[in-house]
């Protein structure tokens, strides 16, 4: 199922960006919702953090070796850098980059000391999220003596960061730096804690929260859509994909990991079957979830495409012809750098880096009479973008 949530929210921040370009968020209530899908990202960052920390959380649990950081700075740089590369050379390509800003789009430091492209700009979170694989290993370590300090930590670090930020009106850039979401990550943190605890059978009072909560998947989507429909008016500050400013920044950032949260549980701790989450599991959603990270590379720059190959002008409606347009073009272009480059890559990063203590690690656990860890799409896979 966690494959078919990374669908959702790559088809969320995809039609975000289609209502921003075709003026639809300022056409009623429903575009203003759809200003707000910007939230998938929130998600993609909840499923990182759950995906990554899991299994430092079994690990401590378990009594197993710690994971190799070699072995997750490989697989990881895998994951995200060669089909980076090749959108940003499509990018280059077809637009009119100047060597400085390519340079450091190369090196995702274009939140830190350069402009944001046009068509690459959601590449922002990508910032962020290489940002959070650096620090997890600090952080896993740190919360193997207090596991609830740190993810509170994270939270209370990510609000005082925001509202120093507006206090001394530093910069917006600063807004897209790590300490600005990490209370994002730190949700699906915590739920990878709980989704341990409970396959350990020491599910603790949060534990058995949240397998409560999971069990109840149409009630907690209802709630994320009700939360986004209530962030869409001035609560959460104006409609924009810029950062927000002043106090409705918080209760923006709150709100969206409250979001994170909600349709996280049902599909980590719940059932596949039926409801949302045969959907979910269905081999469609879990074909575009695998595909997903190409999807969120090349939707911008198709998106550009679609007006220059129709001739339209931005922000004259056809949200939903523009939007299926978007769409099929994205994922075709997703599909082949799937084929192409991702899995490929994938493939040997994991041969290369596999080695005995993995297959000892899944031993242990089968003796410990605990289902060993999964092999699918899911566990390999970056909560992005």
């Amino acid at each position: 199922m966690l494959d078919g949530l990374r669908a959702v929210a790559a088809l969320a921040v995809l039609l975000t960006h289609v209502a921003f370009q075709t003026g639809e968020v300022q056409r009623g209530a429903l575009g203003a919702v759809l200003g707000r899908f910007d939230a998938g990202v929130a998600v993609f960052f909840v499923l990182s953090g759950f995906l990554l920390h899991r299994p430092y959380v079994r690990a401590r649990l378990t009594g197993g070796r710690w994971p190799s950081t070699r072995r997750y700075a490989v697989r990881r740089a895998t994951r995200i850098l060669p089909a980076y590369w090749l959108a940003l050379a499509a990018v280059a390509v077809t637009s009119s980059v100047p060597g400085g800003v390519l340079a450091t789009h190369a090196w995702l430091g274009q939140t830190y000391t350069g402009p944001l492209l046009g068509s690459f700009t959601q590449t922002w979170s990508l910032c962020i999220e290489i940002a959070f694989y650096a620090a997890l290993p600090v952080l896993a370590a740190a919360a193997r003596r207090g596991e609830a300090a740190v993810l509170a930590g994270c939270v209370a670090v990510s609000y005082a960061y925001i509202a120093t930020v507006h206090a001394l009106d530093l910069p917006q850039r600063m807004l897209l730096w790590l300490p600005g979401h990490l209370d994002w990550f730190a949700v699906g943190m915590a739920v990878a804690v709980a989704a341990e605890r409970l396959r350990a059978g020491v599910p603790g009072p949060a534990g058995r929260l949240l397998a409560g909560l999971a069990q109840w998947p149409g009630t907690c989507w209802a709630a994320a859509g009700a939360l986004l429909w209530l962030v869409a008016t001035p609560l959460a500050g104006p409609l924009t994909l810029a950062p927000t400013v002043g106090p409705t920044a918080l209760t923006k950032e709150a709100a969206y990991a409250l979001v994170g949260l909600l349709l996280l549980v049902p599909t980590a701790l719940g059932s596949a079957s039926g409801g949302f989450g045969a959907v979910l599991s269905s081999p469609a959603a879990r074909w575009l979830g695998r595909i997903s990270y190409g999807i969120f590379l090349w939707h911008l720059l198709l998106l550009r495409g679609v007006y220059e190959v129709t001739g339209w002008e931005p922000f004259t409606g056809r949200m939903w012809t523009v939007a299926v347009l978007t769409a099929a073009g994205a994922v075709v272009a997703a599909a082949l750098s799937w084929a192409l480059v991702e899995r490929p890559l994938l493939r040997l990063a994991h041969q290369r880096t596999s080695n005995h203590r993995e297959r000892g690690d899944r031993e242990q656990l089968g003796q410990r009479g605990l289902p060993a860890p999964g092999r699918g799409q899911a566990e390999h896979q970056p909560g992005q973008r």
